[in-house]
């Protein structure tokens, strides 16, 4: 089954992503090999500040980046979005509807910092992307903290705001710390996390545009189904512009609660006997 990517950095020159179209083709290269069949690129863009392309920038370079996979006979479907960082400039973009969505969808991208994370300002972001009908797809919540429990704690309160949570490919492979990496399998194990992407950077190296590689670790670790919701149901979900849902709780953890289940009954068993 292909993979649909919502969060890479394949736009050449626009943000700290690809430098040129010879990264961007080795970047669509490696998606299409991995098989990758949908790609949201996803630059950063984040108000008054070093990354801040506008709404047409993004979708004028999206197509040439289509063009570009075209002229190489590269089959990977092309669309656009964006990274949009939250701050105080941020709101005004927001209220005024002015925020770069994913193509066809009312879901946005929204990325928080560490120090703005547990600020007012996060919660009043929500507030205002709810009020204008928007999803709000949160990037990479696992790097945001520096204590594991104080971090899942956080995004559960993100998601019963009604948020969806995108963990990164890298996070899981350990390139973002132990914190991102521990904070991640905390989520996924408690049914917090919705999608896995590959925040890809960079065409050659650790931060590269494939999910293949990922998505069988997963699958070994939490089982199939987890795997699948995260690399498959929940990405299809967006791209139809319906509510993500949640995962369910690993398989091993049903098998432990069979268990003892069946344990006390067998003890119940012997008493009436």
């Amino acid at each position: 089954m292909s993979y649909i990517d919502l969060h890479n950095h394949c736009i050449p020159a626009l943000d700290d992503g690809v430098k040129n179209e010879e990264e961007s083709l080795v970047m669509l290269q490696c998606a299409v090999k991995s098989d990758i069949k949908v790609m949201f690129v996803t630059p950063h863009r984040e108000p008054k500040g070093r990354f801040n392309p506008d709404n047409d920038e993004v979708i004028k370079a999206c197509r040439r980046l289509r063009r570009l996979a075209n002229a190489n006979q590269l089959k990977i479907d092309v669309r656009y979005g964006e990274e949009f960082r939250i701050k105080t400039d941020s709101i005004d973009l927001i209220q005024n509807d002015q925020v770069l969505g994913y193509s066809g969808t009312d879901y946005v991208l929204a990325e928080f910092t560490r120090t703005n994370a547990f600020s007012k300002l996060i919660p009043q972001a929500i507030e205002a992307f709810h009020q204008r009908g928007k999803k709000v797809l949160i990037a990479h919540p696992e790097r945001y903290f520096d204590d594991v429990r104080e971090g899942v704690e956080t995004c559960r309160l993100w998601v019963e705001m009604g948020c969806f949570l995108q963990i990164n490919r890298t996070s899981l492979l350990g390139v973002h710390g132990v914190y991102a990496e521990k904070i991640a399998d905390k989520l996924i194990k408690q049914g917090l996390a919705h999608v896995i992407a590959t925040d890809a950077h960079e065409g050659e190296g650790i931060r590269v545009c494939r999910l293949d590689d990922i998505y069988f670790i997963v699958k070994k670790k939490y089982g199939q189904d987890i795997a699948d919701m995260l690399f498959h149901t929940n990405p299809e979900l967006l791209i139809n512009n319906v509510p993500m849902v949640p995962i369910i709780r690993p398989k091993r953890h049903l098998k432990i609660f069979s268990y003892f289940a069946k344990t006390k009954k067998n003890k119940k068993d012997q008493y009436e006997e």
